[in-house]
This record gives structure tokens, C-alpha cells and sequence, in this order.
């Protein structure tokens, strides 16, 4: 789902992956990462969390 991209690109993809759900609140909130973990089931809670975080600390 993110591939080996980092940083900014790896941000824009887990606002894109939100958006597609519908889901318009913050990043880092407990919905979204269920969402995003809903939208890539490989993805650890860990890595979600680390991701939604790293969002939200940058405005996306």
C-alpha cells in the first residue's frame, strides 16, 4: 500500500487513503487509523499509528 517511499509522498498517501473512505477528521485520531488499517490489512497497528502521526505533525 505505502511501498518504500518515505517522508512526504508516504504522508500524502494516508490523507489520499482517509479522503477515500470518507473520513475527513484528524490524522492521528483513533477512527483514522482504524480506517487506514481497514483500507491495508497488512498494516501493523504500529506502522498506522507511526504513519497517522507523522501526518498530522505535518498538516496533512
Amino acid at each position: 500500500m505505502f511501498g518504500k517511499s518515505r517522508g512526504a509522498p508516504r504522508r500524502g498517501r494516508v490523507r489520499e487513503r482517509l479522503d477515500a473512505v470518507g473520513y475527513e477528521g484528524p490524522a492521528d485520531s483513533v477512527q483514522a487509523i482504524k480506517h487506514l488499517r481497514e483500507a491495508a490489512p497488512g498494516l501493523s497497528l504500529l506502522s498506522a499509528v507511526q504513519l497517522a502521526k507523522s501526518a498530522a505533525a505535518h498538516g496533512v
